[in-house]
């Protein structure tokens, strides 16, 4: 499993620690009504159903963001528990027990402060790093997040996001 997450914009609002501050917002999704009625005409030539695309995917809508960002935010909007899930296994890990984790000293004012905040440019390189694939916290992320299927949701939705 390759592990996505762009701490350039993990807040710990996916936590319901620290309000985030972003000028992005998720946008509502319209699923399909449970009625299963046609909006096109079955009348002519044509088999082109002219009603609204079908999707029961609200991740797609994610995926058509402009931005990396905002595609994050929409798949965190989308998979709260899931995100919640991720997050807290990067901070356990990062931070460590009594600030002995990797990444301790790079957040220990921000995210692995008593109070946390929100990770600075630092903080985010070394969470970066922690948890790539054979790092430190790549182990302990994976198996937290393989053990809830909405983490594992979050995680192909983040797949899906533009490289920008």
């Amino acid at each position: 499993m390759r592990l996505y997450a762009t701490f350039s914009v993990l807040t710990l609002s996916t936590i319901g620690a620290v309000a985030a501050c972003s000028s992005e917002t998720a946008t509502p999704v319209e699923t399909p009504d449970a009625g299963g009625q046609d909006s096109g005409s079955d009348a002519g030539a044509s088999n082109t159903d002219s009603g609204p695309n079908d999707s029961t995917d609200p991740d797609d809508a994610c995926a058509a963001k402009a931005s990396a960002s905002a595609c994050a935010i929409c798949c965190q909007t989308n998979h709260q528990q899931g995100a919640r899930t991720f997050t807290a296994a990067v901070i356990d890990c990062a931070c460590g027990t009594g600030g002995a984790g990797p990444c301790a000293t790079e957040c220990k004012t921000t995210l692995c402060a008593a109070q946390p905040s929100n990770p600075d440019q630092a903080c985010s390189t070394c969470l970066d790093a922690v948890a790539k694939e054979g790092a430190a916290c790549f182990d302990s992320i994976t198996s937290a997040c393989e053990s809830d299927d909405d983490c594992m949701a979050s995680q192909a939705c983040l797949q899906k996001c533009p490289a920008n």
